[in-house]
C-alpha cells in the first residue's frame, strides 16, 4: 500500500493487478474511508445488485399476491350476497357488473371479458376501472385487462408495433416509453425546431432532437399566402393550397409532421386540431393552443340539441391508447402469473 502510486486508489477495471504488477484498490467513502481490493469490490457489487433485484422481485410477487387476494375476497362477497340458490359455473359467480355492463371473470381475474347484450351494445366500456383496488384497462375489443398484465407485457419487450406515428416522439423528438412504445418512432419525421424556425439557429445544434430542415411537411402554412399574396420571395413558411377556412390537419397539429406537405388540403398550424375543428378537446392535459372561433361555436350551439340523445361512456370511444387485445391475450396465456390457480375459488372459470 505504501508503494502505490498517486491515483491507484481509484478502481481499476482490469482486476486486482495493474499492468505494472501492483495491486489495484478501490476507495470507499460510504460510511468509513477504506481501501478494498478491486476483485473483492466487484464481487460485492455483483452480490449487491443481485440482492436488490431479488428484493424487487419479492416485493412484486407480494404485491401481486395481495392484489389477487383482494380481488378473490371481493368475488367471494359477490357470491355470498347473491340470491341465486345452487348457482352453476355459468351464472353470477363468474360475472361482474361495471357501469351497467356485464363482464365474465377470466384467467383468475387477469381479464374481464364483456358479455354481449343488445340492450347495452351502444354503451362503451370504461377506459379504466378499479375493482377491489385492482386497476383494469380497456382493450380494443371492449374487454378489461388487469394493470399488472399490461405492465408485464410492456416490460417483456414483446410489444406489437402499430403503423401510426407516436405523437410524443414526433412532436418533441423523444418518447419516455422508449422501445416499449407501440407507435412508430421515425427520426426523419419529427416536428421542426421552433427556435430554428424563428431565428435560423438553435443552441443545441446537431444534438437537437427536433428537425432543422425547413420542409413543407413540418413548416406551418404562410398566413399571407393563404389570404392571396405573400411579398417575401424567400418565405420559409409553406405556401399551401389549403383555404383559410379549412379544418386543422390532425397529423400536423398532433405530430408536427404531415406527409402531404404543401399538397394537404387542411391547414398546417400549431393548434389543437380537436378544439379548432369542433370546439371541444377531450385530451387530458393537452398542451396545444386552444383558439376559439365564432364559426365553430355557432355550429356547436346549433347541434347541441341533436347531441343530447348520444349515449357514451366516460372513457370515450375506443382509441389508439387502448390495450392491444390480441397481444395481451397471448401474453396472458404465456405468462403463468404465480398462484393464479393455487387454492382455486368457485368463481374461477374452468
Amino acid at each position: 500500500m505504501n508503494n502505490s502510486r498517486p491515483g491507484t486508489e481509484a478502481s481499476t477495471p482490469s482486476g486486482s493487478v495493474t499492468p505494472d504488477g501492483s495491486t489495484a484498490w478501490v476507495t470507499r467513502n460510504d460510511r468509513h474511508r477504506q481501501l478494498i481490493n478491486a476483485n473483492v469490490y466487484e464481487k460485492e457489487a455483483q452480490n449487491r445488485v443481485k440482492a436488490i433485484e431479488e428484493t424487487r422481485q419479492r416485493k412484486m410477487r407480494n404485491h401481486r399476491y395481495k392484489e389477487k387476494m383482494r380481488f378473490n375476497d371481493f368475488m367471494l362477497q359477490q357470491v355470498s350476497s347473491s340470491t341465486v340458490s345452487n348457482p352453476s359455473p355459468q351464472d353470477v359467480r363468474n360475472e361482474l357488473t361495471i357501469a351497467g355492463l356485464r363482464f365474465r371473470v377470466m384467467d383468475g381475474g387477469k381479464k374481464l371479458a364483456r358479455i354481449k347484450d343488445d340492450s347495452t351494445a351502444s354503451i362503451e366500456t370504461p377506459k379504466t376501472t378499479t375493482i377491489a383496488g385492482v386497476v383494469f384497462h380497456r382493450t380494443k375489443t371492449g374487454n378489461l385487462v388487469a394493470n399488472r398484465v399490461v405492465q408485464d407485457h410492456r416490460r417483456s419487450g414483446g410489444v406489437k408495433k402499430i403503423d401510426v406515428p407516436c405523437r410524443i416522439f414526433s412532436s418533441t423528438g423523444s418518447c419516455p416509453k422508449g422501445p416499449s412504445c407501440r407507435f412508430i418512432h421515425d427520426p426523419h419525421k419529427v416536428a421542426v425546431c421552433k427556435d430554428f424556425l424563428k431565428d435560423g439557429k438553435c443552441a443545441n445544434g446537431e444534438s437537437c432532437d427536433l428537425s432543422h430542415e425547413l420542409t413543407p411537411e413540418r413548416v406551418p402554412n404562410c398566413l399571407h399566402y393563404a389570404k392571396g399574396y405573400c411579398a417575401k420571395p424567400d418565405c420559409v413558411f409553406t405556401h399551401s393550397k389549403a383555404a383559410p377556412t379549412a379544418p386543422v390537419c390532425e397529423a400536423f397539429g398532433f405530430c408536427g409532421y404531415c406527409d402531404k406537405g404543401a399538397e394537404c388540403g387542411e391547414r398546417h398550424v400549431f393548434e389543437c386540431p380537436d378544439f379548432s375543428n369542433t370546439g371541444v378537446c377531450k385530451n387530458k392535459g393537452c398542451k396545444l393552443p386552444h383558439r376559439e372561433r365564432a364559426s365553430v361555436l355557432r355550429g356547436n350551439a346549433a347541434g347541441a340539441d341533436q347531441d343530447m340523445d348520444d349515449v357514451s361512456s366516460d372513457g370515450g370511444s375506443v382509441d389508439l391508447d387502448d390495450v392491444d387485445s390480441d397481444d395481451v391475450a397471448e401474453f396472458i396465456e404465456a405468462n403463468s402469473d404465480d398462484s393464479d390457480y393455487e387454492n382455486p375459488k368457485d368463481f374461477l372459470p374452468i
